[in-house]
C-alpha cells in the first residue's frame, strides 16, 4: 500500500507569476504529468492557484493542467504560484485574493506523526497562514484544498489512530476524521463514482465519474462535524465516507469564510465536461464571478459593444 504511517518571503507588492501559453506541448489529457507551465509576471486577479506537488515525493506527478483548463473555460483570472520556486505564500501574498486553490498531487502519503514527513502538504506555518487569511482579513475569503492525503498528512496520528487538533481542519473545516482511514483504506479505480448529497455546493450533480490520474490511489475518506458532506465514494456495491467536505461561517471582521477539502482531487474527476461543471459550482459557492462565452455568441457580444 502507498499510504504510509525553506520558506521564501515575497511581499504583496512583489509581482508574481500567472500562466502563459508559451509551452503548447503542456496540456490537459496528453498523458504526461512531468512538467509545469511557463510563466510570465502579472498581478490583479481574483484567484491564487498554488501548485504544491513535490513535498516528500520521489517522483512527483504534475496535474496543473486540469485546474488551469477548467479556470480558463470559465474565463476567470487567476495568478499561478509555483511553490517549488517561490516557497510558502505569506499572509500579505494571499490578501489580494478572494479564493486560494491549493493542490498537492501525490504529496502527503505519510501520517502527521511521522518525523520530518508529517505536515509537508501544508506545514504548520502554512496552516496558520491560511487560518489567518480566512479569519482576520475583511470580506469574503475562501480556501479550496485538493489532494488525496492532505488530512492524513496534517491531522492523522497513526500511532494513536486519532485525529490531532488543528485550528484550520478541526475548527474551520469541521473535519471529523473517520477511523476507516486507519483500518480500512479504500483503493479507488475508474469503476468507482462520486455520489453527491442533494445540498452539496461543490458537487451538485447526482453522480460524477472518476478517471484516476495518479499512480497512487489510497485516498482519504472524510466526515464533517457539521452538515458539510459533498460526495461519497461509491464502488458500485457500497458507499464509503465522503470524498469532499466543506464549511462556511461568519467572520468578526465582516464577510464569510468558506473552506473545502477534496480528497478525490480535482484532476480525478472523470471528464473535462464534468470538471468544468464542478469548477463552475466551486466558483459559484466561493462567489467568484464566472463568465462562459459560447463561440457563436462572440459576434453578438461584439455587436452590443460596437
Amino acid at each position: 500500500m502507498n499510504k504510509i504511517y525553506t520558506t521564501i518571503l515575497i511581499s504583496a507588492l512583489t509581482i508574481i507569476p500567472i500562466l502563459t501559453y508559451a509551452d503548447t506541448r503542456w496540456s490537459e489529457g496528453d498523458g504526461e504529468h512531468t512538467s509545469k507551465p511557463h510563466v510570465e509576471y502579472e498581478t490583479g486577479t481574483n484567484i491564487l492557484l498554488v501548485s504544491d506537488q513535490t513535498d516528500g515525493v520521489d517522483n512527483p506527478e504534475y496535474f496543473d493542467a486540469y485546474y488551469i483548463s477548467a479556470l480558463d473555460w470559465h474565463n476567470v483570472n487567476y495568478t499561478y504560484w509555483d511553490h517549488d520556486t517561490y516557497g510558502s505564500p505569506q499572509l500579505e501574498d494571499l490578501e489580494p485574493y478572494g479564493l486560494i486553490i491549493w493542490f498537492t498531487g501525490n504529496s502527503g502519503q505519510y501520517s502527521s506523526d511521522i518525523p520530518y514527513y508529517g505536515h509537508i502538504t501544508l506545514t504548520l506555518e502554512e496552516e496558520q497562514t491560511l487560518f489567518s487569511y480566512l479569519t482576520t482579513l475583511e470580506g469574503d475569503r475562501g480556501v479550496l484544498l485538493s489532494g488525496m492525503w492532505v488530512a492524513w498528512n496534517c491531522v492523522a496520528d497513526a500511532s494513536t489512530q486519532s485525529q490531532t487538533y488543528s485550528p484550520l481542519f478541526s475548527h474551520l473545516l469541521s473535519l471529523d476524521y473517520p477511523q476507516d482511514n486507519f483500518t480500512d483504506w479504500i483503493e479507488v479505480d475508474d469503476d468507482w463514482t462520486l455520489d453527491s448529497e442533494q445540498s452539496s455546493p461543490i458537487y451538485k450533480a447526482d453522480t460524477i465519474t472518476i478517471d484516476w490520474k495518479s499512480s497512487q490511489n489510497y485516498p482519504d475518506m472524510l466526515e464533517s462535524m457539521v452538515d458539510g458532506g459533498d460526495a461519497k465514494w461509491y464502488d458500485g456495491g457500497e458507499y464509503h465516507h465522503y470524498a469532499c467536505i466543506h464549511n462556511e461561517g461568519e467572520k468578526l471582521m465582516g464577510g464569510k469564510y468558506r473552506i473545502a477539502l477534496m480528497s478525490c482531487p480535482f484532476e480525478a474527476i472523470g471528464t473535462s465536461e464534468e470538471r468544468f461543471t464542478v469548477m463552475g459550482d466551486i466558483l459559484d459557492w466561493y462567489k467568484i464571478p464566472s463568465v462562459s462565452i459560447e463561440t457563436e455568441s462572440i459576434g453578438t457580444i461584439k455587436t452590443i459593444f460596437r
